[in-house]
């Protein structure tokens, strides 16, 4: 490892150590047996012997936002935080079929708030683009330090409405595990305005319903 590499594993064991004792003291649950890894950052055990595997992210902006930001401060939801969060989820849910993450019956995701705060994001929900409570562990909801896994905990995430940027697996599954609804629009267009952008999902929302689906026979 270069110095570079071994500051930012020295970063990560630093903020790794302040997510198991806010763990500890929210959940009561320890992880007496962890071991430095690479995707995901670390790996081993919880109380019960299942393989666990945390993953460690900064949500932090490039060095230009993080400037324009201390010369116009963002409003107290910050929306573009929102974006960066949801960036930072769906970037890491493409790597759970990589590395050793095969091997983990749980996972968790820490994301650590560097340039915004769980206040900041959480009240995005007055803004329509999305609502968050605080409460039980959910995958990718920033809690202090850290951001909850999946496992046994219940997903944080209460309701959400927006653009493509919500039709993420990850937040999709977060919605529907709380017990909420996902509700969606979806345009109808001609084929000549279409681009040829997903013509045959009607069809294909049609078919996953059924019989009960009141677009069955469009195309």
């Amino acid at each position: 490892m270069n110095d570079k590499e071994i500051g930012k594993r020295e970063i990560e064991r630093e903020h790794f150590g302040l997510f198991l004792d806010a763990y500890k003291r929210t959940t009561g649950e320890t992880f007496p047996e962890m071991y430095d890894s690479e995707t995901p950052d670390f790996i081993g055990r919880d109380d019960k012997g299942s393989v666990v595997g945390i993953e460690i992210v900064q949500l932090r902006f490039a060095p230009d936002e993080r400037f324009m930001r201390q010369i116009f401060a963002p409003e107290p939801h910050d929306p573009d935080a929102w974006w960066q969060l949801l960036e930072v989820m769906h970037k890491k849910d493409q790597l759970l079929k990589k590395g050793h993450w095969s091997k983990c019956e749980r996972k968790i995701l820490v994301v650590v708030l560097i340039d915004t705060s769980i206040e900041a994001v959480a009240a995005g929900s007055d803004t329509g683009a999305a609502g968050l409570r605080r409460g039980d562990r959910g995958f990718g909801t920033p809690q202090g330090p850290a951001a909850g896994g999946r496992g046994r905990q219940k997903p944080a995430l209460a309701e959400a409405g927006g653009d493509a940027g919500f039709t993420y697996e990850t937040v999709v599954d977060a919605i529907r595990e709380a017990g909420g609804d996902y509700f969606l629009f979806v345009k109808s267009l001609p084929p000549a305005r279409s681009g040829g952008n997903q013509p045959e999902l009607k069809a294909e929302i049609a078919h996953a319903f059924g019989d009960d689906s009141p677009l069955k026979g469009c195309r």
